[in-house]
């Protein structure tokens, strides 16, 4: 019993650091393309782009 109790808990824990990195990936990628647009703004110099 508590084998099947621990492969289930370590199985929900698994789930959960899946959706953490998931979710830190999504902000990372947000934040640059926030970064990107910030600095496009008040950089002119990468405004004159061919």
């Amino acid at each position: 019993i508590i084998k099947d109790n621990i492969k289930g808990f370590l199985k929900i824990l698994n789930e959960k650091i899946r959706w953490i990195i998931k979710i830190v990936l999504f902000i990372k990628r947000k934040v640059k393309k926030l970064f990107f647009l910030v600095t496009r703004v008040y950089d002119p110099s990468q405004n004159e782009e061919p």
